[in-house]
């Protein structure tokens, strides 16, 4: 089977594990140091915290913002919704708005056309690694006194003009899960890129509690984000060779749409053009379904009859049990998207020839089923 996803060690990663195990520091300790320290070198004018998922870090970001029950945040009609979980936990009101054709991220105009009087801010998420158009939302958020976060969780190391995705909203949040670019098997990061904001997120990520003189004493009421000195020795060490994971992961993506960029059947992600460089952590493609004559899911089941494993896209709000109709400004390219992508193994273990067998067999199923006429 090639596995959509498969983690594995890239570098000193049992090494650094044992390290910080033997130290007894295993859950604050100097991994935690050096991942932030690592962290911050390459994201620059941003403080950075290890947090214990990316969900962990999106509710930190909101917390962080002073976000309050009942105020309006706008959230992209397709995505992974980890932001409108946390939301609707926190008492918030997810808004929804649509996607662009092309990108499958938002832009300024989807986003204002679900803007109103109650908003108060943006979650920009950068699907599958490639960069929504976040300075030009940034500065149209922040001319209106909108804050923004922006959820990297499948975007790490994509560039756009001239900065990391990231480095643009008043808060971002990246996901360290097994599947992900940077990976430990459980971990998040949050960047604060306002110094106004440093304090409060390090308070808030641990208990509230300022660590000066004064043990247990809690300063604001704060809540335990932290992440685990071994995981963090994990993460370091990901990080360390984070040059050679994306390597892999653009050319395994360049070589899919090498292959499939010109099939009539087949629409690739796009990017933004010479304004972006995009780090694609997952290799998404839209099928022209309704010209075969079978569904996404039955494809999906065909490919994996063959030992390859593929991944739907992610569902539409329009679909979602707990989110009401009225909350949705938009969702219509979002829905067209929803029943129309699979995501490809895209992962470094994944071979050139492992991609060239996965576009032959994924293009000879589409031939197989195409409709007559």
């Amino acid at each position: 089977m090639i596995s959509w996803s498969n983690f594995r060690p890239v570098g000193n990663e049992e090494e650094y594990l044992i390290d910080a195990l033997s130290s007894g520091w295993v859950s604050g300790g100097s991994y935690v140091s050096k991942l932030h320290e690592a962290l911050e070198s390459v994201f620059t004018e941003s403080k950075a915290y290890a947090v214990s998922n990316g969900t962990s870090a999106l509710q930190l970001a909101f917390q962080t913002l002073g976000a309050k029950i009942d105020d309006e945040v706008i959230v992209p009609s397709f995505c992974f919704q980890a932001a409108t979980n946390v939301a609707l936990q926190l008492g918030l009101r997810p808004i929804f708005c649509d996607v662009d054709r092309n990108t499958w991220n938002q832009s300024v105009e989807t986003i204002e056309r679900a803007v109103t009087t109650n908003t108060k801010g943006i979650v920009v998420v950068h699907n599958y690694g490639v960069a929504a158009p976040v300075k030009a939302i940034c500065d149209w958020a922040h001319a209106r006194d909108l804050w923004v976060i922006e959820d990297c969780a499948e975007a790490w190391f994509s560039k756009h003009e001239g900065l990391y995705v990231g480095q643009y909203g008043d808060i971002a949040t990246f996901s360290m899960h097994a599947t992900k670019t940077i990976a430990c098997g459980e971990g998040g990061v949050v960047l604060v890129n306002k110094e106004s904001l440093v304090e409060r997120a390090s308070l808030l990520r641990s208990h509230g509690i300022a660590r000066t003189d004064k043990h247990h004493y809690h300063v604001v009421p704060g809540n335990n984000y932290r992440l685990s000195n071994l995981l963090c020795a994990v993460a370091f060490a990901q990080f360390e060779k984070r040059a050679e994971i994306l390597k892999k992961q653009i050319d395994n993506s360049a070589l899919f749409a090498e292959i499939l960029g010109d099939h009539w059947a087949i629409d690739c992600q796009k990017g933004l053009g010479e304004i972006g460089e995009d780090s694609i952590w997952a290799t998404a493609v839209r099928i022209k379904f309704d010209k075969l004559s079978v569904s996404r899911d039955v494809l999906i089941e065909m490919l994996a009859a063959c030992d390859i494993e593929v991944r739907p896209g992610f569902y539409s709000v329009s679909t979602l049990p707990y989110v009401a109709a009225e909350t949705i400004s938009d969702a219509n390219i979002a829905d067209s998207l929803a029943e129309n992508i699979v995501v490809l193994p895209t992962n470094p273990s994944v071979s050139e020839n492992q991609v060239r067998e996965i576009c032959h067999e994924l293009i000879r199923l589409i031939e197989a089923n195409r409709k007559n006429g």
